[in-house]
């Protein structure tokens, strides 16, 4: 190869003793150092994987405990049906009472023993979830069936009285 030819680098390789005795003056390199510019500190750049495993974890934990509260959301809809169609069935009741205007004064009595029962059933339905929430509500439903025979059986006997009053009154 010609030296022409011949880059730098193998110049060097092939000349290297020639360079080797050469032992440059301690002043040299300190006025090199001091020519030098400061060297940048490295920042450490922490990787983003630690950090998105915590953020996902969190987010799960997140997920599973909002599944936990939503849930008695979702079954408090059929709470809220049931409440809903046996409120209706005894206000029907009621207003036959007030048809025939004899609300009986134990009738009221054991009406606001009745009401506070059902307060209590839809604490204890509000405090508990699964198997018992469901007994809960069986509770309430037999409840709300026995304050229905109550005010059916009251009309009934009203209804009655009544019939015979204007029976009698022919």
């Amino acid at each position: 190869m010609n030296e022409k030819n011949k880059s730098i680098e193998e110049i060097i390789k092939s000349n290297k003793d020639k360079f080797d005795f050469h032992v440059p003056p301690a002043f040299i390199w300190a006025a090199i150092e001091n020519k030098l510019p400061e060297p940048v500190k490295k920042r450490t750049i922490l990787s983003l994987w630690p950090m998105m495993g915590v953020a996902a974890s969190f987010l799960l934990i997140g997920i599973f405990g909002a599944s936990l509260f939503l849930k008695p959301l979702k079954r408090d809809t059929q709470l809220i049906t049931i409440d809903a169609y046996y409120k209706n069935q005894i206000e029907v009741g009621f207003k036959l009472l007030d048809e025939h205007n004899q609300l009986p004064d134990d009738l009221a009595l054991e009406l606001e023993d009745l009401e506070r029962i059902e307060q209590e059933l839809k604490e204890e339905i509000a405090k508990n979830y699964g198997e018992t929430r469901e007994i809960m509500i069986k509770r309430l439903i037999d409840h709300y069936k026995t304050k229905l025979k109550l005010i059916e059986l009251i009309n009934s006997k009203t209804s009655k009285n009544t019939m015979n009053h204007e029976n009698k009154t022919i």
